[in-house]
């Protein structure tokens, strides 16, 4: 019981230090690449002590740590990912490109069930060995924030380089946080039944003008909306049909 409720705050915690880098609670200074560079070798002895072996079930301290390695991913991704855009050179768009077409290929991939269960392991399978200690919705709270901030990224660096109109003649050009929400506030408006925009009142960051947006935002929600939708869908309808009870832990 304890190891599903900790893994049911793992996504909450992930998207919260998402949001809070999007927003720009948490700056993207030095500082911030700091922490992230230190938490890794903490990371590295907390994901060791915590493993389980072979015959042993998943502790909430492991499902905790690798949800502490699931925001190191959205940290290292989001500051890597501003990095590449605000300096908008044509050597770091390279590697934005690379990114880029890695990003879009997961997320038409992920749409495939049979390669999304070789990821993510089957929905109602709660084998660790499949779906990880983060388990499968914390997984997709990982996917969701660094995706966003591949195609953040790209949307700055093509605006920046003219290829692409963000807004009018005249008006600034959005930041990269902008930019991020613009994609969240996509995803949202995307999101059946619940009507999220609507229901917080919640207008889009800046409105964009041109075809080249419109097209990213278009494979944004091709590769990046439909497919994780998909995937937690999947999951939660099984969870629903099919609710396996936890193991309990044996204490020698």
């Amino acid at each position: 019981m304890r190891v599903g409720a900790t893994r049911a705050l793992a996504p909450a915690v992930i998207l919260a230090v998402f949001g809070l880098l999007v927003t720009g609670v948490i700056p993207a200074s030095i500082w911030a690449w700091v922490a992230t560079g230190l938490l890794l070798p903490a990371l590295y002895v907390a994901i060791t002590m915590t493993t389980p072996e072979r015959d042993e079930a998943v502790a909430p301290a492991g499902v905790l740590v690798a949800t502490l390695a699931g925001c190191w991913f959205v940290l290292f991704y989001y500051l890597g990912c501003r990095l590449l855009a605000t300096k908008a050179d044509w050597g770091l768009a390279v590697i934005d490109a690379s990114l880029f077409t890695g990003t879009v290929g997961l997320g038409l991939a992920l749409g495939i069930p049979r390669f999304r269960w070789t990821l993510m392991g089957r929905p109602g399978d709660d084998d660790p060995k499949q779906v990880g200690m983060l388990g499968s919705f914390g997984l997709l709270a990982v996917l969701f924030a660094i995706m966003t901030s591949v195609f953040a990224s790209v949307t700055l660096i093509a605006a920046d380089k003219d290829l692409i109109s963000l807004t009018a003649g005249g008006v600034d050009q959005p930041s990269f946080e902008k930019i991020a929400q613009l994609y969240i506030w996509q995803f949202c408006k995307s999101v059946p039944l619940l009507d999220i925009n609507e229901t917080l009142r919640w207008k889009p960051p800046f409105i964009y003008t041109g075809t080249g947006t419109g097209t990213l935002l278009l494979l944004y929600k091709i590769a990046v909306i439909i497919p994780i939708t998909g995937a937690f869908l999947d999951f939660w309808s099984k969870q629903i049909e099919d609710p396996k009870p936890e193991i309990p832990e044996q204490h020698p």
